[in-house]
């Protein structure tokens, strides 16, 4: 089963939008990964051999990576009903984590 674009409109700005504001999310944690890290971390640290500026700079690039591949399935003319469950729950996830 695949979706046609015309059929679902509101999936496809949905699809656009979380790109977009993935997009942004990325570009402003790698352009300010230490000032973030200043703010989100007590004080900084080393893990697996990522400083706290390393870490928001990782972060910024799985975010932009996911950003890509959130555009791509909606600009496609048909969508697989799996990437969007796949995409939906990747956002779950991030967002139980965040509030962890």
């Amino acid at each position: 089963m695949t979706i046609q674009r015309t059929e679902a409109p509101v999936l496809r700005r949905y699809l656009l939008s979380n790109a977009a504001f993935s997009a942004l999310s990325g570009v402003v944690a790698v352009a300010a990964a230490d000032g973030l890290a200043g703010l989100l971390f007590a004080k900084d640290f080393t893990l697996l051999g990522l400083t706290a500026t390393g870490l928001v700079m990782e972060i910024g690039i799985v975010l932009l990576i996911f950003a890509g591949l959130v555009f791509f399935v909606a600009r496609r003319d048909t969508v697989k009903p799996v990437w969007v469950k796949a995409i939906i729950a990747a956002d779950l996830l991030w967002v139980a984590d965040t509030a962890a």
